[in-house]
């Protein structure tokens, strides 16, 4: 009997699974909402899996992945991340990221918690924001701080003169991502399309 095995492609996943059990993994696949072709070779049958939703990923790949020393090396990865994440640094993420293969990012992607690739999400927005901030014009930096004035986030009394840093007004905007990010980023968006 063939060994059932799961593998990451450029294109999402490959299951091969022996012949006799094709047409049972092809029901399960389509009932799990899986997009996938069949391939039914001599000695395997292969699905190509586009798409599938992640307890299915999660639940082939913890059965039928690889070896010991790769999920070792994955498990590795995960660790790195995971304190990198903790820093709550993009540029930590990016570094230790940089080098490796999608197989490897798919993999520790799957490893990961809810929470943790909501926190990875959160801190690239941030990063984001951060730049945009960090790329303002001193003028369009007052012009954010006059709208977030108008709808009450930053108090009427905060004055920005003309001994105001521009790197000062930034830390102090960026300070607002967490608690007011839609405001801040209505905000933008209104004096880039001004600046146009």
């Amino acid at each position: 009997m063939f060994a059932t095995t799961f593998a990451f492609s450029d294109n999402g996943f490959t299951l091969k699974v022996d012949p006799n059990l094709g047409k049972a993994t092809q029901m399960w696949l389509h009932n799990q909402k899986c997009i996938f072709q069949t391939l039914p070779l001599e000695s395997y049958t292969l699905f190509e899996i586009a798409s599938a939703p992640n307890g299915v990923i999660q639940r082939l790949s913890s059965n039928y992945l690889s070896s010991a020393n790769d999920n070792d090396e994955v498990q590795h990865q995960v660790d790195s991340l995971r304190n990198c994440v903790e820093k709550s640094c993009w540029k930590s993420i990016l570094e230790e990221t940089s080098q490796w293969s999608n197989d490897l990012k798919k993999r520790v992607w799957l490893k990961l918690s809810t929470s943790e690739k909501q926190t990875i999400h959160h801190i690239a927005k941030m990063h984001k924001f951060s730049d945009t901030l960090s790329d303002l014009k001193l003028s369009d930096i007052k012009k954010v701080i006059t709208i977030l004035k108008e709808v009450e986030i930053l108090p009427k009394n905060v004055k920005v003169t003309k001994d105001s840093k521009q790197e000062d007004l930034v830390d102090m905007l960026k300070e607002l991502l967490t608690t007011h990010e839609k405001f801040l980023s209505a905000a933008l968006t209104l004096v880039s399309s001004d600046c146009e």
